[in-house]
């Protein structure tokens, strides 16, 4: 899912357990910390290193469980508050997020470090910076992510609706091109097609982006607007294609062509923009502490 951001927290897990973190192998860092607690063997150190195991996961529910385990009844561990400000942010529930952070910074707990306070700080910071709009659509939890059907569903009605603003462009775009490049009339009706087939990937994208965000999710949106230029070019050279070389009966060649460019319109946005599906709020923040503790990985 694109770039997640998972913050290691812990001060001495077993050897073994400290090699699978260092090398990325959380869920066998996370049963056998599991396996351990199972035991009756467990301390501080071991739920801070399976609450991190559970957060590079992307397991954020384990990993909040863990975390409020060591805040109640008693508070323990000031990175206990650092763990849940990162859980929030993950979310993109930027207000709650910062009051997390904040809470972080002024507790008296043990754990801190001028690593973490670091990014800490930078965090409150980058969220800050996000701007309201943003935090408009993060500040709700987090939803499921959309499907594949929800988004295609989408994506063609937003393609009804880019169709005339796509259609004027175009139009104005080859009268223009028509005075500027005179004697050349294909040249201007490709400079036209291609200025309407971009307003209506534009639009198409937007609406796909903006209904990802609805449920706190954003997408590889340029991509998808790429996607949804290039169906209207693929649909129509295809037809040009079939109707020069009677590869097809001039009656099936409309309704073929129709049904292409509208399963096109439907799914290609759709499909290319979940390939780069992520939560609003990993976008937010960077920064990598320099204390005595592991530095935040990035997967």
């Amino acid at each position: 899912m694109g770039v997640i951001l998972a913050v290691l927290i812990f001060a001495g897990p077993d050897p073994a357990v400290f090699q699978q973190l260092q090398v990325g192998a959380f869920a066998q860092a996370r049963d056998a910390l599991l396996a351990k607690r199972q035991s009756g063997v467990w301390d501080l150190d071991d739920q801070l290193t399976l609450a991190a195991a559970c957060l590079a996961l992307e397991d954020l529910g384990c990993a909040e469980l863990l975390y409020r385990e060591t805040l109640e009844p008693v508070p323990r561990h000031a990175l206990a508050l650092f763990g849940l400000a990162e859980i929030r942010r993950l979310q993109g529930n930027y207000k709650a997020a910062r009051g997390l952070f904040t809470d972080y910074l002024a507790s008296t707990l043990p754990g801190r470090t001028a690593g973490y306070d670091d990014v800490a700080r930078a965090r409150i910071a980058a969220l800050e910076r996000a701007g309201d709009a943003a935090a408009g659509f993060a500040a709700r939890p987090l939803g499921r992510p959309p499907t594949f059907s929800a988004l295609a569903w989408t994506s063609l009605r937003w393609s009804s609706l880019a169709f005339f603003p796509a259609f004027l462009a175009g139009a104005i775009s080859f009268g223009i091109a028509n005075e500027v490049v005179r004697g050349s009339d294909a040249l201007a009706v490709l400079g036209a097609f291609s200025v309407g087939v971009g307003v209506y990937g534009g639009m198409v994208a937007y609406g796909v982006d903006r209904a990802a965000r609805r449920r706190g999710y954003t997408g590889a949106t340029l991509n998808a607007g790429i996607a949804a230029a290039v169906v209207p070019f693929a649909a129509f050279g295809g037809l040009a294609l079939m109707i020069e070389t009677n590869a097809m009966d001039g009656d099936l060649a409309p309704l073929i062509f129709i049904g292409v460019l509208s399963a096109g319109m439907a799914f290609a946005p759709a499909a290319v923009y979940l390939r780069d599906l992520r939560p609003i709020g990993a976008e937010a923040g960077t920064g990598s502490p320099s204390g005595q503790v592991p530095s935040v990985v990035y997967e």
